[in-house]
């Protein structure tokens, strides 16, 4: 009688215990990114107050290595995928260093607004 009492002791207690709701299971679902390039570097992301990411990037021409481009996309969430890369600026003269990268941020308007900074040429 006693081990049938502790076993409905111990099915009361488990009952009186608060159970917790299934949380939902996280999933991860690798999108390409347009700055995957090998050419590509000083990669950026900045959110819009509407919920927009954008990314940045400087490219490197894969034709000359002279050529530097600023580049940007914006993620559309519905269609889980980047917009095609456009280009900011473009120019031998372009710079990205351990303090000096391209930043970008963008206004409630929608406007954006970019910085970036370029090789000032040598003094004559």
């Amino acid at each position: 009688m006693r081990l049938l009492s502790f076993y409905a002791l111990v099915g009361l207690c488990l009952l009186a215990v608060p159970t917790r709701a299934a949380e939902p299971a996280i999933t991860a679902e690798e999108i390409p990114s347009p700055a995957a390039a090998a050419n590509s570097s000083s990669s950026a992301l900045a959110m819009s107050p509407d919920g927009t990411a954008w990314l940045t990037w400087l490219e490197t021409s894969s034709d000359d290595r002279k050529t530097t481009s600023f580049r940007f996309a914006t993620f559309d969430a519905a269609a889980k995928r980047w917009s095609s890369p456009r280009t900011l600026a473009s120019g031998p003269e372009l710079h990205a260093g351990g303090a000096d990268f391209p930043a970008l941020t963008v206004g409630a308007d929608g406007r954006a607004t970019a910085l970036w900074h370029v090789r000032n040429p040598p003094s004559a």
